[in-house]
């Protein structure tokens, strides 16, 4: 795609959309995420067993990072783990959002057409995702390439030499990596919030990766405050639901620390009920993404091949969500 179309294609942004009011967003999370429950529940089944399966790889494997014995682990077993989630994201998470499109619109929802929908576009995906990492990662790389020269500057350098008597060349490096790393963490938040509606843009309205990242960059600037306000609220309160439903793992563990055993095997029925906890919660987390980006790039301004039918373009005059 040629940077004239991506410019022109982000650059058609609904002047006229309304965030809906934060208890109606929390409310059609509820409904729409809850409805997709029993047509999406061999997903889920497989999302819970491919989580169970990351969690036991690294609590048990050697290879994985963060694993018991409190090494990093090597640098296999982070691409192994990296790898696996590709198929996952492509075959499994992707698809819960033009799945739960066509729920919210009424639609007769069906997975595996979601799926299809989703390596149609795969090329397109794949290349929006490269890009995505490249922005949200060059800045800090360059970041951190500077704090290293700083830092390997520092050591045995100039300040050692006017004052031998004084260590403190190990605190200058701490500050300067500090001073580094506080703008590269920004800049990773501030990014990847601006990258939030990339993939609705490409999975849902087939836009190209530079029409799909530059619409969602200029959809997120515009409604930031109304975007972030509604993301924090409803991260507040899946963590506290999550820390409530992960009371039994928590007792579980305090029991097994409280036993003084230090046999792996207890640790399993906490992974257990933390994957059930977390393949639960999914379909909510794709919801509250979905809605958002449905409330800024209503259905029915879909382009040919996604035109909305008359009943999808009926306006709402309380709520963008058809379902509630």
């Amino acid at each position: 795609m040629c940077p004239e179309s991506a410019l022109t294609a982000s650059a058609a942004l609904p002047r006229s959309a309304i965030l809906p009011p934060f208890g109606d967003y929390i409310r059609a999370i509820f409904a729409l995420g809850r409805r997709a429950m029993r047509p999406a529940l061999p997903a889920l089944v497989f999302v819970y067993f491919y989580r169970l399966g990351m969690g036991l790889f690294m609590e048990f494997s050697p290879s994985a990072p963060g694993t018991h014995s409190g090494l990093p682990g090597s640098p296999a077993g982070f691409l192994m783990i990296s790898a696996g989630y590709l198929p996952m994201l492509v075959l499994v998470y992707t698809p819960f959002l033009p799945f739960l499109d066509s729920l919210s619109r009424g639609g007769t929802a069906s997975f595996f057409d979601a799926v299809k929908q989703v390596l149609e576009v795969a090329w397109q995906f794949l290349i929006s995702l490269l890009v995505q990492i490249v922005i949200l990662i060059a800045p800090v790389t360059l970041l951190l390439i500077a704090a290293g020269a700083l830092t390997a500057g520092v050591s045995g350098g100039l300040i050692e030499r006017i004052r031998p008597d004084m260590n403190i060349t190990s605190t200058l490096r701490m500050w300067i990596v500090a001073l580094f790393f506080i703008p590269s963490f920004l800049w990773i938040v501030f990014a990847g919030f601006h990258l939030l509606f990339a993939t609705p843009s490409v999975v849902l309205e087939r836009q190209g990766p530079l029409a799909s990242i530059g619409q969602s960059w200029q959809l997120a600037g515009h409604y930031f405050w109304g975007i972030l306000g509604r993301l924090l609220g409803y991260g507040l309160l899946v963590l506290i639901v999550s820390i409530v439903a992960a009371t039994p793992a928590a007792i579980l563990t305090a029991a097994t620390a409280a036993s003084g055993s230090s046999n792996p095997m207890f640790k399993v029925p906490g992974i257990i009920w933390s994957s059930a906890v977390d393949a639960l919660l999914f379909p909510f987390g794709a919801a509250a993404l979905l809605l958002l980006y449905r409330a800024l790039v209503p259905a029915e301004t879909l382009g040919a091949g996604g035109a909305a039918t008359p009943g999808e373009a009926e306006p709402r005059a309380t709520s963008p969500f058809i379902f509630e």
